[in-house]
């Protein structure tokens, strides 16, 4: 319970970069589309510190999408041994499960050996070589 109450926690502090990144976005569309000679009009500043602050953010969304997929696979490992656990208890208790066979997927019994066995009887029985006239 712990691994997912933090896999929550850090969702949402990653949400804090992700809405400061689509400002950035937003602020640099604002300075593309609606300011007149958009990066020389004196907002340099403005522009810098907009940079700044969406490299910033890009950095702690990498750095948040590691600890997710680290979390992630901590979940599923504790996942898979929880299964492991369920399974062993219910096989002390049950039994070990006994799963019939479908109707119609039975097997053959498996005669190979026979098989290879005859053929290289019917191969000895030949000659190894034959002449025109023997065809």
């Amino acid at each position: 319970m712990q691994v997912l109450r933090d896999q929550g926690c850090v969702r949402h502090v990653a949400c804090v970069p992700a809405l400061l990144l689509l400002l950035v976005v937003a602020g640099f569309g604002y300075g593309a589309i609606l300011n007149e000679n958009f990066p020389y009009n004196g907002s340099e500043v403005v522009y810098r510190i907009l940079c700044e602050i969406g490299l910033a953010s890009l950095i702690c969304l990498v750095g948040f999408a590691g600890v997710l997929t680290l979390y992630r696979l901590k979940l599923n490992r504790l996942r898979e041994e929880c299964r492991w656990l369920v399974k062993r208890l219910l096989e002390s208790h049950l039994g070990k499960p006994h799963t019939p066979a479908l109707p119609g997927s039975q097997r053959e019994p498996d005669n190979r050996e026979e098989t290879q066995s005859a053929a290289l009887s019917t191969k000895a029985a030949e000659p190894a070589f034959r002449c025109h006239g023997d065809l």
